[in-house]
């Protein structure tokens, strides 16, 4: 895996890093993680990105969560929608076993990207 993050295949932003790397059980991939961030080829997302992402796509972030680091995943879509705008003939995959959406409070990365889709 980390050949495709130095290819620019695989992209992921910081908050990923974060919460996989200082997750309450720091397993394989929160291990890989440390030593892959620093090959990511690919910007970090815009604030711009970042504030239609949460415009469209609000529940993203549960505002119930008390944990203080930021959430990864408006960020994770944020990148999403970028890396196609700034490669043309590119195209962005989130892979992610976040697929229950917990409502009210927060939307899956799954539902909450496919809503970005349907309105750029």
């Amino acid at each position: 895996m980390t050949e495709l993050v130095r290819s620019g295949h695989l992209a992921f932003p910081r908050q990923v890093a974060k919460e996989l790397a200082y997750g309450q059980y720091p397993d394989a991939p929160g291990a890989w993680i440390g030593s892959a961030k620093r090959n990511v080829s690919h910007p970090e997302p815009s604030e711009e990105t970042l504030r239609m992402v949460l415009t469209v796509a609000d529940r993203l972030v549960d505002a119930e969560a008390t944990d203080d680091r930021e959430p990864a995943d408006p960020y994770v879509a944020a990148m999403a929608c970028e890396i196609p705008r700034r490669y043309p003939g590119c195209r962005s995959v989130v892979a992610t076993d976040d697929r229950v959406d917990r409502l009210p409070a927060k939307l899956s990365l799954v539902t909450g990207p496919s809503k970005l889709l349907t309105r750029t």
